[in-house]
């Protein structure tokens, strides 16, 4: 069976997601994911706690929203707490993984994880496809690359509040 995966890890949501459209648009069933192992709910290698009990609660009511949202399209979301990459290497023979989608994060502890994400992805012979949807706006739309942009808010906005338009919203897939 051939199939394709959808990491979900901060877009809890079927809307406004290009990695989910993106997916639905393999025309493959999509196997939705989450691991709790990549929130790093542990304290911070300094010993700081990352998560409160509030947080933690939202979490769990975004998860059981989402779960909701994807049953609806036809999926399901599998919660797990090992890593994606462990969860990718450990999949049958009998599952054929075509691509991996997800939103790529910014952080060095996340790259690491995309990294090891893509090397598992690699060993199925899938390809990993990474799509931004963090910011208000797209850095593919922005006037400069990464190394121009300014260090304070007001040139940035300057820059790019009269000649950089704001993406629309992107509507949640049909079905999975």
């Amino acid at each position: 069976m051939k199939i394709t995966l959808k990491i979900f890890s901060r877009d809890l949501r079927t809307h406004d997601n290009e990695a989910l459209n993106a997916a639905a648009e393999s025309g493959l069933p999509v196997l939705c994911v989450f691991s709790l192992d990549s929130m790093k709910i542990e304290s911070s290698w300094l010993g700081i706690e990352r998560w409160s009990g509030h947080k933690l609660r939202f979490l769990a009511e975004s998860l059981d929203d989402l779960s909701e949202q994807l049953k609806s399209l036809g999926s399901r979301l599998v919660i797990m707490e090992k890593s994606i990459s462990d969860f990718i290497e450990s999949l049958p023979n009998s599952i054929e993984l075509d691509s991996v989608y997800l939103h790529s994060e910014t952080a060095w502890e996340e790259l690491k994880e995309e990294r090891q994400i893509e090397q598992a992805a690699k060993s199925k012979g899938a390809e990993l496809r990474r799509f931004y949807g963090q910011s208000l706006y797209h850095p593919a739309d922005l006037p400069f690359k990464a190394e121009g942009m300014p260090n304070v808010f007001t040139p940035f906005r300057k820059k790019i509040e009269k000649t950089v338009e704001i993406r629309e919203c992107l509507e949640a897939p049909e079905k999975l």
